[in-house]
C-alpha cells in the first residue's frame, strides 16, 4: 500500500467462526518540508509536554490519549515556534495538527500568525493572520489539522505564533475559561 497524500486508513479483522474485531483507524498525514532548525520560545504546560519541542517536526502522529508523549499543550502562552531552512524554502500548504475535544476544553487556536524575515540580524515581518472557524456546540472529539492559509516563495526564516482560544464559548460548561491548544506536529509541504 503507498499512501502519497494525507488519508486516515480503517481496518477491521475477521477469521472464520470469530466476531470481527473492533475497528482501528490510523492517520498518515504528508510533510515533505521541515526546518533545519527550529526553536520554541515558550514551552508547553508540564502536564502536556510530550517530547519538548522535537514532537513538532517528529513526524509522528499522537494519539488520542492524554498521556500520548507526542501531545504538546498550551494554555498560558502560545505556541511560538522559529524555523531556520539551509537554502531558501518554497512553501506551498502549512497546517497544524491538533486534537479537539470541545469536553475536555481542547480547542484549535483562536489565532495564527506567521512572520518572516530573511536573516537573525533582520526584523520580523508579518506576513499572514488567520483565524480558524469557531467550534460549534456539537463539535465532535477527533484528531485533525488547521489548514493555515500560507504561502510563500523562499523563505530563510518562519515564526508560527499559534494562540490558545483566550474564552471558551458561551455553549461552553466551562464558558469563560481558558482553552487548551494540544498540537503534535506543524506540517509543511
Amino acid at each position: 500500500l503507498e499512501i502519497d497524500e494525507n488519508m486516515t486508513l480503517k481496518a477491521r479483522a475477521f477469521a472464520d467462526g470469530w466476531i470481527g474485531s473492533e475497528k482501528a483507524e490510523a492517520e498518515f498525514i504528508k510533510a515533505t518540508l521541515s526546518p533545519s532548525s527550529f526553536q520554541m520560545n515558550y514551552l508547553p504546560e508540564d502536564r502536556y509536554k510530550g517530547d519538548g519541542q522535537e514532537s513538532l517536526f517528529d513526524k509522528k502522529k499522537a494519539i488520542p490519549d492524554v498521556w500520548n508523549l507526542n501531545w504538546l499543550g498550551f494554555l498560558n502562552n502560545p505556541l511560538e515556534v522559529e524555523m531556520k531552512f539551509e537554502q531558501p524554502t518554497d512553501i506551498n500548504k502549512l497546517a497544524i495538527s491538533l486534537w479537539q475535544n470541545p469536553g475536555a476544553r481542547f480547542f484549535p487556536p483562536g489565532q495564527v500568525q506567521l512572520w518572516t524575515r530573511d536573516s537573525d540580524d533582520s526584523d520580523w515581518k508579518l506576513a499572514d493572520t488567520f483565524r480558524p472557524t469557531p467550534l460549534q456546540k456539537d463539535a465532535p472529539s477527533l484528531l485533525r489539522q488547521v489548514d493555515i492559509p500560507f504561502s510563500a516563495k523562499a523563505v530563510k526564516q518562519l515564526k508560527l505564533l499559534a494562540k490558545p482560544l483566550d474564552k471558551l464559548p458561551a455553549w461552553h460548561g466551562a464558558a469563560g475559561s481558558k482553552a487548551w491548544l494540544m498540537v503534535d506536529e506543524v506540517v509543511m509541504n
